[in-house]
Order: C-alpha cells, then structure tokens, then sequence
C-alpha cells in the first residue's frame, strides 16, 4: 500500500462563482480528484520514464488512445489540459496500472472539468496545488499548478506540473511565476519544473529564465525542437537529477502541444 498522501491546497482566498459563458470555478475542497487512490505501489526505482504533455482536453481524434499507449511506457506523466467529463470519467477508471491526480481550474457547466494532472505509477509522498491569482478574462478563470514530492534513491524529489497564466498583462504573468520561484525556493533537493509555461513572449521567456537561474533549474535541450509556438512554451527544468534521451514527438497530432518524453535518473 503506498504511503498516504497528504493533500495541501495553497490559495489566497477561496472561489466559488459563476463566470462569463457557465464558467465556474470549483470551491477549494473540490479542487482535487483522485481515480485509483488505493493502488499499490513497489519501491520506487532510482530512474522513471516521465512524459510531459498538453492534451488540449482530449478534443483532438486519437487523443484517448495515444495517452493510453504513452501510459503502458511511462512511469509519471504530467498533463495539462487534462479534462474529466460523464464520459470520459469512466476512462479514466481504466487506469488500473497508474493514480491519477488531477487538480481542476475550472468547470464548463456539466460539460467537463479541466486543469492539470499527475497520472503516475509512482509512490507519492505529498501533493499540493496552487491557483493562480491572476485570471484568464473574459472567462474569469484561473490556472492551477500541482507540486508533488516523491522519495526516489533516498532523496525527496520534488515535481511542480505548471500550465501556467496566458492571455494577461506582462506584468500578471511575471507576478504568478514570481509566485511559483517563491514556492518552489523552499525545496532544497532535486527538482522538476514542468509543463505549459505560456512563455510565447520574448518578455516572458526571459522572466522564466530568471526563475530558472534563480532556482538553479537547466532547461533540458530536445534534439527535434524548432522554433514553432510549442517549442518554445512546453518546457522541463530540473536539478538534481540526470535527464537522459530527451526527445519531443513531432509526429502526434492528437494535440496542439507535442508530447515531451526522457528518462529521469536521482543519483
């Protein structure tokens, strides 16, 4: 049985509201939703295959079965975009082989749920999520950041899944990633910090280089990368581990983002 996780919500003030178009945002005790809770766990191993992924909701054909084939290969995958519905909640049930952990930004009516995720086969020691101050207009809805530890060859290994603020002032977005380096300065051990950073500004690929520097995170270098809006916005920044054969997958089209994959290794 794997350890129990201890689930921590970090916020500033709590929501619960009706926004623009049936938007609502979930009070700060739904936030989180767990499908296969109870699932046992080996020791973790001193290396995972980790997958980071924009899935845009599953919306795209192919979606479902491209993130089950990924599943049967990777021990952790960080999701954004990730989307919970009627119909597909009894997918996710499939998942007998990985937890799924999802923390949701906001609700589309009864329609579905969406924000980020982290499906692992991985013991967990600690989850927590944090919500962004700053919200998207319009729709009035905020981004949610998961930060995961994990015990891995006798190290706390310390997992932050972001998919961060987008369509903001400057000025919004350097504030939430200030927030971010803030929460994450606190961790001393290796560390992973990860996803959709929304970096598609000069400006603001600059503002994510600073807290990279500030944190002593590398960006880990992927040998297909070009320079497209999805290769410059998905990133992985790490320390403390060993990031082997990192790759991105040009030829998925069941996404708008293309699926980062590597082997992580704690010395």
């Amino acid at each position: 049985m794997g350890k129990k996780v201890l689930l921590v919500g970090v916020v500033l003030y709590g929501f619960s509201f009706i926004s623009f178009g049936g938007f609502s945002v979930p009070a700060d005790q739904d936030v989180l939703r767990v499908w296969n809770e109870s699932m046992d766990y080996s020791e973790n191993a001193n290396e995972f295959n980790l997958l980071v992924w924009n899935i845009k909701k599953l919306e795209k054909r192919g979606a479902q079965q491209d993130l089950l084939n990924f599943s049967k290969n990777h021990d952790l995958m960080l999701i954004q975009e990730f989307a919970s519905s009627e119909i597909l909640n009894s997918y996710w049930d499939s998942y007998k082989n990985h937890r799924i952990d999802f923390a949701i930004s906001f609700l589309k009516g009864n329609e579905y749920q969406t924000g980020v995720a982290n499906i692992s086969n991985i013991k967990m020691d600690e989850l927590s999520w944090v919500r962004s101050v700053g919200l998207e207009p319009i729709i009035n809805t905020p981004k949610v950041m998961t930060i995961a530890t994990y015990k891995i060859n006798n190290q706390n290994v310390m997992i932050a899944n972001i998919h961060s603020i987008n369509f903001v002032d400057d000025d919004v977005y350097e504030a939430e990633m200030n927030r971010m380096e803030k929460l994450l300065s606190a961790h001393q051990g290796p560390l992973i910090f990860a996803g959709d950073f929304n970096c598609w500004k000069k400006n603001r690929k600059q503002v994510v280089d600073r807290v990279a520097k500030n944190l002593n995170l590398q960006f880990t270098q992927f040998p297909e990368r070009i320079k497209l809006v999805w290769g410059t916005i998905d990133h992985v920044l790490y320390r403390g581990v060993r990031i082997v054969d990192p790759h991105v997958l040009e030829n998925f089209t069941s996404s708008d983002h293309k699926p980062l994959i590597m082997k992580v290794v704690v010395d």
